[in-house]
């Protein structure tokens, strides 16, 4: 928190976060008429004020019916941001890459768990793909973000015995249990961490850092571009192979400009505020 507490902590991240956002709330609701646009809740949910609002405040991930239906991967949104809110009692716990280890494998318990009980308890459709994306079956993920910090970050990486038994069991488990994403998870841990020992620069470029610069513009937007791209009737090739070649290569371009347009838009509403005094 650098020694300023928590609200302004708080505060500094959803700045961060949010104003893009929001924009792409406001985004998708023109886009959709009112409605979601694309949505792994429902075919197609009216946005009502309540949605807004708590995805503009970042608790739509506690919400079924709000958690994806605004703007489409805004879940994920909702995930990171309730991580925010705890990780600086998170790094109070974990500070050594075996810690990390051993969160992993917390996380992995908690995942195997919460489907234990939604199997039995959650039979309701939407409810069960809002138990998919909640924190508890996703904090594995983040949890394994946090042992690559240290990895990457702090350059740690010696751990104990015990914890390469615990590596070993969740690896098995995962294995056996034909957990895709856990799986390919632990594949990009492993590709990740022999790029950083062998220090490879295959994804250190100019490329590679602008793009990075406009990930998260990338990430809430594709959806958007997707949803009038694949509309456009010179799309519509012969070659059905064609068609999507083509339509990817221009979702791309149009993607890549749009998000460097919005972060742009962003940073000049933003330093307009700061002036105001509106933001700090």
């Amino acid at each position: 928190m650098g020694g300023g507490g928590y609200g302004p902590y708080l505060r500094k991240k959803y700045l961060r976060l949010f104003p893009t956002y929001a924009l792409m709330v406001l985004v998708y609701y023109l886009v959709g008429n009112g409605y979601s646009v694309n949505s792994f809740t429902q075919d197609s949910v009216l946005i009502r004020p309540i949605g807004i609002i708590l995805n503009i405040l970042g608790l739509h991930g506690f919400s079924p019916i709000w958690i994806n239906a605004v703007v489409p991967g805004g879940w994920y949104v909702g995930i990171i941001w309730i991580y925010t809110c705890l990780a600086p009692l998170l790094f109070r716990i974990i500070r050594t890459t075996s810690s990390a280890v051993k969160c992993v494998f917390a996380g992995l318990l908690f995942r195997i768990a919460f489907h234990v009980i939604c199997n039995h308890l959650l039979l309701d459709a939407i409810i069960s793909e809002w138990a998919d994306m909640f924190i508890i079956n996703q904090f594995v993920f983040l949890a394994l973000g946090q042992l690559l910090y240290f990895f990457i970050i702090k350059r740690e990486f010696r751990v104990h015995m015990t914890d390469h038994i615990l590596l070993a069991a969740m690896l098995i488990y995962v294995a056996l249990q034909k957990d895709t994403l856990m799986v390919w998870a632990f594949v990009i841990i492993l590709i990740v961490v022999l790029l950083t020992v062998l220090e490879d620069t295959i994804f250190v470029n100019k490329v590679a850092l602008w793009l990075g610069k406009y990930s998260y513009e990338i990430y809430l937007s594709h959806i958007f571009v997707m949803y009038y791209i694949c509309q456009i009737p010179f799309l519509k090739f012969e070659n059905r192979y064609i068609t999507i070649g083509v339509a990817y290569i221009v979702c791309a371009v149009v993607t890549i400009v749009f998000s460097v347009i919005l972060h742009k838009l962003v940073g000049i509403i933003m330093n307009k505020l700061k002036s105001l005094s509106i933001v700090k």
